[in-house]
C-alpha cells in the first residue's frame, strides 16, 4: 500500500511540475493540465482516508485508479496536442512535402523560409477542407500573407464552398485585409452568409475597411442572397452615417428584399429614442421614411 502511495505522490509531484511550468495554453488547455494533479491529489487522499477506517480493498482501488486517470488524460491530453501542432504547422492539411515545406514558413513566419520553400512549391495547391495556403496565412500569421502574395498567390483564388481570403481577413486583426487589398483582391467578391464583402464590414462597423473596399471600386448596389442592399446591413446595424452615405450613392432606399422586406420596415423595428438628435439618423429618415 505504501508503495502505491509513493508512486502517487512521485505521479502528483511531476503533473504539479508540469501544471505550474506549461506555457502556450489557452483557457481550456490550462484547465485540462491541472486536471491531472488534482485528479491524483484527490485519489491519493480518498485511498489513504479509506485505509485509515479499514477498508483495504477500496483504499487499492482508490490508489490504484489515480495513475490510470492520470495515463488516460496524458494520452488524450497528448494526441490532442499533436493534432493542434499538426494544424498549426499545416501538416493536418498538406501531404505534400513543397506545400508542407511552405505552410511551415508560414507558421513560423519566416520570410526567408518561405522564399525558400515558394520555389518548388504550387502556391494554389488545396489541402484537406479545401484549405489554401493563402487563407492559411490569413489564419495563421496574417502578416504572412503580403510576402505570399509577392510570391505569385493569387489573392483570389478560393475553393468552391470556401469564403475568399479576403472575406477571412475581414474577419481577423492583423495586416492580411490591408495586403490583400494591395494585392489585387476583389472588393466585389462573396463574403459571409451568402452576402458582398461590403455587407461585412458595414455589420463589423469597421469604418476604414468599408472605406477601403469603395476605395478599391466595391459595387454599393450588389444585393445578397437575400436581394437586400447594402442598405439594409446599414439601417440594421444602426449605422446611420454610412447608410446616408449609400444614399447618397444612389442606393435605392424602395428597392425591397426578395420576401418583399423593406428597408422602411426594418428602420421602424430598430430605430430608437436615443438615434432621433444623430443629424446621419435624421437625413436617413427624411429619405427613407419621410412624415
Amino acid at each position: 500500500m505504501q508503495a502505491l502511495w509513493i508512486g502517487n505522490a512521485v505521479l502528483l509531484a511531476v503533473a504539479l511540475g508540469v501544471a505550474l511550468f506549461a506555457t502556450g495554453q489557452d483557457a481550456a488547455g490550462r484547465g485540462a493540465v491541472w486536471f491531472v494533479p488534482v485528479a491524483l491529489a484527490l485519489a491519493l487522499a480518498a485511498s489513504w482516508g479509506a485505509a485509515r477506517a479499514g477498508l483495504r480493498p477500496l483504499a487499492l482501488g482508490l490508489g490504484a485508479l489515480g495513475p490510470l486517470v492520470a495515463t488516460a488524460l496524458v494520452a488524450t491530453g497528448g494526441r490532442s496536442m499533436l493534432a493542434g501542432r499538426a494544424e498549426g504547422s499545416g501538416a493536418a492539411y498538406w501531404d505534400d512535402p513543397a506545400s508542407r515545406a511552405v505552410a511551415r514558413a508560414i507558421a513560423d513566419g519566416d520570410t526567408a523560409a518561405l522564399r525558400a520553400a515558394a520555389r518548388g512549391a504550387d502556391l494554389e495547391a488545396e489541402g484537406r477542407e479545401r484549405m489554401t495556403l493563402l487563407a492559411f496565412a490569413v489564419l495563421r500569421r496574417p502578416e504572412m500573407t503580403a510576402p505570399l502574395l509577392a510570391l505569385g498567390a493569387r489573392p483570389d483564388h478560393t475553393p468552391e464552398g470556401r469564403l475568399s481570403a479576403l472575406a477571412l481577413a475581414l474577419d481577423s486583426a492583423g495586416p492580411a485585409f490591408d495586403a490583400l487589398m494591395a494585392g489585387g483582391a476583389d472588393p466585389n467578391g462573396e463574403g459571409d452568409h451568402e452576402a458582398p464583402i461590403l455587407f461585412g464590414a458595414i455589420r463589423a462597423g469597421d469604418r476604414a475597411r468599408y472605406d477601403a473596399l469603395l476605395a478599391r471600386g466595391a459595387d454599393v448596389g450588389r444585393v445578397d442572397a437575400g436581394g437586400r442592399t447594402a442598405l439594409f446591413a446599414a439601417v440594421e446595424s444602426r449605422d446611420w452615417a454610412v447608410a446616408r452615405e449609400l444614399l447618397a450613392r444612389g442606393v435605392d432606399p424602395a428597392r425591397p428584399a426578395a420576401d418583399g422586406g423593406t428597408v422602411a420596415a426594418l428602420l421602424a423595428r430598430v430605430r430608437g429614442p436615443a438615434d432621433e438628435a444623430d443629424p446621419d439618423f435624421r437625413a436617413v429618415v427624411a429619405r427613407i421614411a419621410p412624415r
